[in-house]
């Protein structure tokens, strides 16, 4: 296979998003004992500025013909207040008012806090293991829990088994059978003397299992039979040809920690999830492999300096889930994890709350201090209300405001597992003029040999934006055929196309509670970005284009208590911005993502790739996903190793995918492959 990076202007693109760097550390600080601050709500506007959508979930076949119904195709209407039931079909022909709720404003406005102001990443989910598929083959070997309680590896030598035989697989069984009524871990003796039953080792060192070299039963000489187990591997479209046999070597034995038996556990999950290994079509992988205390498990395993983690997994190239959680890498980046407790919030968490954290194993009490407990929740002193069409009239005519149902494409779930994305490279300088190196969450590649990361690396690239674009002019109006991750959606104008292109503008409260100056001046800024030129993303589709919107202030009413009488009233406030925000650098890079009117002038789109040549004249709908450009990234080097991989492209910073020629080297390219 070969790869190829084109280069010209217009075939350059810029992927949907990109990171507003952290600072040095989240700034935190107990919420007891805050000077007391104003009451009343702020009075805002919303314009859409590109279709947006978000789904009314009461119905997931609500824009579905009933004449051609798909139980696993999904569609949705736009939010409203109705319950759409059940009937397919529901909102077809159906307009209702479109509804844009305070939750969807609240996350974005908090998102947009909470990266201005040094906030945590209280959204993140910390529970959520990270991993990666890894191009080094592992060796063979028994995993097994002793009687002194520590987990072992015994190393083994791996046979070749031809599931096609069915002579050898009768022998096996002791029964006439197939190969699919073996089981994992099935039992038998092998040849291992030197009596011609052995065939030699092949140039990949490996022996075959015929039926000259095997036994059902503990043969009389059994130092020339080896005890063996049948490992059943994973599934492949065709038929796979050859399985593997494991034969325990007498090599010294390798130590495995509970948290390595943890992460094999994690990888077999990651094999069995449909949403993770779209390959699985809904039939179960690895069916009868267990990792047991009581139980031998057959495992692959890398295994690096004395100390360093068994990377474990039911395959030889497999994916590999990394020692170091999320949680761990926010801690080590300046600890940007979500807060958790009260007495120690960032500046975002005061205002708009935070949620308790959970007891670890599943102690509710703090022996240390019950009446101080650890993870306590703090209630938000803002909230937003749901905003609703401006000048409403009851006579409204609602289709006016949709644009015809759309198919959009698939669309993947973030990937933190990209560190060519997600994180800076962990080099002192590039290891080849042509390539950044090769590099995980848990270790780098420094030749042949894995190096395990220091505290503080890979250092994370910060917070995750998408760009503006009107990339959402592809999408629209398509009638593919909906299914499971294909949906067929309703969006809202950007305009209404009634003769004068009249913009969409909505109406919205935000009510904020014993808020001081600061908070009130940096909420304002959150809302607005002091600056009409920015807008947020709203909603879902946001890769493609979709959920831009400008939000603007228009007045400010703040709650005043009469001292003689004890009644309130809310009062305008006159002047309503105290000072301007000191513009940080994360506010600057945050500015850089957010302009509106300053588009990226390329392509904003996932990553390009295209199939060319005589071999792929019949396209797979597999062939041009964006996958496939992040595999051509990491193989294309000239002269790397196709089993240790090198990223020939990272991601560029905000600022130099709109830095014009100056910053042309770092761009992205779409790919060939012939």
């Amino acid at each position: 296979m070969k790869w190829e990076e084109k280069e010209e202007k217009d075939e350059r693109f810029v992927n949907p998003y990109n990171f507003v760097p952290f600072e040095e550390k989240c700034g935190r600080f107990p919420v007891e004992g805050m000077p007391s601050g104003k009451t009343g709500y702020l009075d805002c506007r919303l314009e859409v500025l590109t279709p947006l959508f978000i789904p009314n979930t009461s119905n997931d076949k609500a824009l579905q013909d009933p004449d051609n119904f798909k139980e696993d195709a999904y569609s949705y209407d736009f939010f409203s207040y109705t319950n759409l039931g059940t009937k397919v079909g529901a909102a077809m022909g159906n307009y209702k008012e479109p509804i844009i709720p305070g939750s969807e404003i609240r996350g974005a406005v908090r998102s947009v806090f909470e990266a201005a102001f040094n906030g945590c990443m209280s959204s993140v989910d910390l529970k959520r293991p990270l991993g990666r598929r890894s191009g080094d083959p592992k060796e063979a070997g028994i995993l097994e829990k002793t009687k002194g309680e520590q987990w072992e590896i015994t190393p083994c030598e791996r046979w070749k088994f031809n599931t096609a035989d069915k002579e050898l697989i009768n022998k096996i069984a002791g029964k006439e059978t197939t190969y699919e009524n073996l089981s994992e871990g099935q039992s038998f003796y092998v040849y291992v003397g030197s009596g011609g039953r052995s065939y030699p080792k092949n140039r990949n060192k490996t022996r075959r299992l015929t039926v000259d070299n095997i036994r059902r039963e503990k043969p009389m000489n059994s130092k020339d039979w080896n005890l063996a187990y049948l490992h059943k591997g994973e599934r492949f479209e065709s038929k796979k040809g050859n399985e593997s046999v494991f034969v325990p070597q007498n090599n010294k034995k390798i130590s495995v920690s509970e948290d390595d038996v943890k992460r094999l556990r994690e990888v077999v999950l990651q094999y069995r999830d449909p949403k993770i290994n779209k390959k699985q079509e809904g039939k179960g992988w690895y069916n009868g492999y267990e990792i047991r205390e009581d139980k031998k498990t057959l495992v692959y395993y890398q295994k690096g300096e004395v100390g360093t983690p068994v990377y474990m997994a039911p395959a030889c190239i497999s994916r590999e889930v990394f020692r170091k959680s999320i949680k761990e890498i926010l801690q080590e980046n300046g600890n940007y994890q979500p807060c958790e407790d009260r007495d120690n919030v960032c500046s975002a968490c005061s205002l708009f709350g935070m949620i308790a954290s959970e007891p670890e194993n599943g102690d509710q009490s703090n022996t240390k201090n019950p009446d101080k407990s650890e993870g306590r929740g703090l209630a938000s002193r803002v909230r937003f209300s749901d905003a609703r069409i401006e000048n409403l009239s009851k006579d409204s005519d609602w289709e006016k405001y949709y644009m015809p149902d759309t198919t959009l494409p698939e669309m993947g779930e973030p990937k933190p597992s990209t560190v060519e994305f997600y994180t800076f490279f962990p080099y002192e300088k590039k290891p080849r003029k042509d390539s950044y190196g090769y590099w995980t969450y848990d270790y780098k590649m420094v030749g042949k040999n894995r190096e395990i990361l220091p505290k503080g690396q890979p250092k994370l690239r910060g917070r995750k934006f998408y760009w503006h674009s009107n990339a959402w002019e592809n999408f629209v109006e398509k009638n593919e055929s909906p299914i499971n991750m294909r949906q067929r959606i309703r969006p809202l104008r950007e305009k209404l196309e009634d003769g004068q292109s009249k913009p969409i503008i909505f109406q919205f409260c935000v009510y904020f509670e014993n808020s001081t100056a600061e908070e009130l001046k940096r909420l304002r800024w959150a809302l607005t970005f002091d600056d009409p030129e920015c807008a947020h993303k709203i909603g879902r589709a946001k890769p493609l284009g979709f959920g831009s919107v400008r939000i603007s202030v228009e007045d400010e009413y703040v709650r005043k208590i009469d001292e003689k009488t004890g009644e309130w009233s809310c009062q305008r406030r006159i002047n309503q911005t105290d000072s301007k925000i000191k513009e940080t650098a994360s506010i600057k890079s945050l500015k850089e993502m957010v302009n509106w009117k300053k588009k990226p002038i390329p392509t904003v789109c996932y990553p390009l790739i295209e199939v060319k040549g005589e071999n792929h004249k019949e396209k797979k709908a597999n062939d041009e996903a964006s996958h496939q450009w992040f595999l051509g990234n990491r193989s294309r080097v000239k002269g790397a190793n196709p089993m240790r991989p090198m990223f020939s492209k990272v991601l560029p910073k905000p600022e130099e995918e709109t830095d014009g020629d100056d910053s042309s080297e770092k761009w992205l390219y779409k790919l060939e492959k012939e």
